[in-house]
């Protein structure tokens, strides 16, 4: 039996932009006969997840897809409470673990390989989604940074090979990147710098060692990614 457990707080910009597009994926799991265990909004806690593990048996194939905020160590739900730690990573074993949410792929990310999660996506670093720019979820801006994140899950779902879906993601990165460099938006210099710090820091794991091959963008680089992505967050902040 596939299941798809879904945790989609909403608190905030970032959370509901995340929340939007995730449903893409959860009406696509739908579509393939996945059981869908929706913990959205108040019911994006640990406690929550923890009863909709109970309901797992033996050999089912099952999928955590989370959208939250998140840290090397923590990804966390509903106005950033904790929910996977280091402490409690063998809740994980068996499920392959996605979570659209900055930095868990420095410690969290491992930590759940360790604990025999059948494998981990996301990210080393921020995940760059520049509200400031255009708040909808729908707004242009905010599918070309979540698209590629939703590509790979959607290709999860349709079976593919982690590595196939991880160039599947890659690969939407580079269009939407392509896009903003022939177009004349006025924003494209941004948009392409923060999509390839998403891209060179989307990381995929197994129980085989690393799927994903970053490139890096340099130190350099992300100097004025820091500073540039610092000014549209705060731009954000301002204008909620």
């Amino acid at each position: 039996m596939p299941i798809e457990i879904f945790m989609r707080p909403e608190f905030d910009l970032v959370t509901q932009a995340g929340a939007y597009w995730m449903g893409v994926v959860m009406q696509e799991a739908l579509k393939r006969g996945y059981i869908i265990d929706d913990l959205s909004s108040w019911e994006a806690t640990l406690a929550q997840l923890e009863g909709a593990f109970t309901i797992i048996r033996a050999g089912d194939r099952t999928l955590f897809y989370g959208v939250g905020h998140g840290s090397e160590r923590v990804y966390t739900g509903q106005h950033r409470d904790p929910v996977l730690a280091l402490e409690n990573a063998g809740l994980m074993q068996g499920t392959i673990v996605h979570l659209m949410s900055c930095r868990t792929g420095v410690e969290l990310g491992p930590a759940l390989i360790q604990a025999v999660a059948l494998a981990y996506a996301g990210y080393t670093y921020d995940l760059y989604v520049l509200l400031g720019i255009d708040t909808r979820p729908e707004a242009i801006y905010t599918e070309a940074f979540l698209a590629p994140d939703i590509t790979f899950a959607l290709a999860v779902l349709e079976g593919k090979t982690l590595a196939a879906a991880y160039q599947a993601a890659v690969q939407k990165t580079e269009a939407w990147i392509e896009y903003f460099r022939e177009g004349d938006d006025p924003n494209a210099d941004l948009m392409i710098l923060c999509l390839l710090s998403n891209r060179d820091h989307f990381l995929v794991l197994d129980q085989t060692g690393q799927v994903s091959a970053p490139a890096g963008i340099g130190a350099g680089a992300l100097l004025l990614l820091a500073g540039v992505a610092s000014v549209a967050l705060l731009w954000s902040k301002r204008n909620k």
